[in-house]
């Protein structure tokens, strides 16, 4: 039978769109969207018939091969996993360049390993902008030379004295506890790492001073 109905045939009716399947007329209706009482135009390309998801929708990756579930932007682990095509020009306000970061020296504080010993790693050590001089007499007692200082870059020790300084790193120095042993007109400088802690000291007798000088 052929598609479409006549309605109130012989009477010249309206033609009702319909398509016949096996003998039984279908009726074809337009889908008009609006809220009751409302219409917001028949359903087009320019016009789409808005659409709800209910749940959590899954997107084919892969061409066909796995899934990715939606729920989010994706993580960093998922941007590494596989390359991501970039065009168009792209604002970086993230972590420095290669660029950036050799264009001006960038301070490090702590501990650096450097290639476990297969190559050269070159560092700059900021020179030292103060120097704090002082006289310590002697004494057959323990005295102090140097308190704390955790500013402290380096020190000298020169034993203006006839008689040997027994230096200590560390609290209440005597003849058999001390780190130097600094001979009459002797001269002791700090190796560096610096030790930066109290210095103690004691003479073998009361003569002369310790001429000190401390690098910050």
């Amino acid at each position: 039978m052929p598609d479409n109905t006549i309605l109130n045939t012989g009477a010249g009716g309206d033609t009702i769109a319909s398509d016949d399947i096996g003998g039984v007329k279908f009726q074809r209706v337009k889908i008009v969207e609006g809220a009751d009482g409302i219409n917001d135009g028949d359903v087009s390309a320019s016009n789409p018939l808005p659409v709800e998801i209910i749940g959590t929708p899954t997107v084919t990756a892969n061409a066909g091969t796995g899934t990715l579930a939606v729920s989010g932007p994706l993580t960093d682990a998922q941007l590494r996993a596989t390359a991501v095509p970039i065009s168009g020009t792209v604002t970086a306000s993230g972590p420095l360049t290669d660029t950036q970061l050799r264009a001006t020296a960038v301070p490090i504080s702590g501990t650096v390993t450097a290639n476990a010993g297969t190559g050269t790693l070159a560092t700059n050590v900021a020179a030292a902008t103060a120097a704090t001089l002082a006289n310590v007499a002697s004494s057959a007692s323990n005295g102090t030379l140097l308190a704390s200082n955790t500013s402290r870059r380096g020190a000298m020790v020169h034993n203006d004295s006839t008689q040997v300084l027994y230096l200590k790193y560390g609290a209440t120095a005597s003849t058999t506890s001390y780190t130097v042993k600094v001979p009459a007109d002797g001269y002791f400088e700090f190796p560096a790492p610096t030790y930066t802690g109290i210095v103690d000291g004691i003479w073998a007798a009361a003569n002369g001073n310790a001429r000190l000088t401390e690098i910050t």
